[in-house]
């Protein structure tokens, strides 16, 4: 963060909390693609919804914090939505494993 100036040193702990939430998304993105590839769109609607609310809900009660309550909010938005999305493709997995038994 230096490097953009002495005015973004303090920044530097928004930039690790981004860069956690990024990793996160990457893996989200490739569950994201094998539900679009299902056709089961209603259902990553409403996943990507769920994130979308809790992301606001969070920045909301963060907002005086600033950046660093928005890149929090950012990161806890896509904890609950990787568990959403891992939960939801584990039970589409369990139920066909079940189906085809």
């Amino acid at each position: 963060m230096r490097a953009y100036g002495v005015d973004f040193v303090e920044g530097y702990r928004v930039l690790v909390i981004l860069s956690c939430a990024a990793v996160l998304n990457a893996t989200i993105g490739v569950i994201g693609q094998a539900i679009a590839s299902k056709g089961r769109m209603w259902w990553g609607f409403s996943l990507n919804l769920i994130w979308a609310l809790s992301l606001l809900v969070v920045a909301w009660h963060l907002r005086s914090y600033g950046a660093e309550g928005l890149a929090i909010a950012t990161l806890s938005a896509y904890i609950l939505h990787l568990f959403s999305v891992s939960s939801y493709t584990y039970l589409d997995l369990y139920r066909r494993n079940n189906d085809t038994l």
